[in-house]
């Protein structure tokens, strides 16, 4: 008997945590599991909500566990600066 190997879709997760510090006007954006298009989407939320409220970024990414093909490349695109460095 010849058993053929079987494929088992995964269902991939993420998880993004930001923690907001009023006092120091400082938010941590930590990411876990899979980098995939829609966990940097929700990056960019965070990001955009810890800019409005004039937060400086501190990002935790050593809790990935996997990055899906073109995730890094998109994340690393949009290109986060601190307001110091913008003209």
């Amino acid at each position: 008997m010849i058993l053929a190997p079987r494929h088992r879709e995964v269902e991939t997760w993420h998880r993004v945590d930001s923690a907001a510090c009023p006092a120091l006007a400082r938010t941590k954006v930590t990411v876990t599991g899979v980098l995939d298009l829609s966990a940097v989407e929700a990056i960019d939320d965070a990001v955009q909500s810890a800019e409005a409220s004039g937060h400086e970024l501190t990002f935790d990414l050593s809790h990935i566990s996997t990055i899906t093909a073109g995730a890094l490349d998109e994340l690393l695109s949009r290109g986060h600066q601190p307001r110091s460095a913008k003209p």
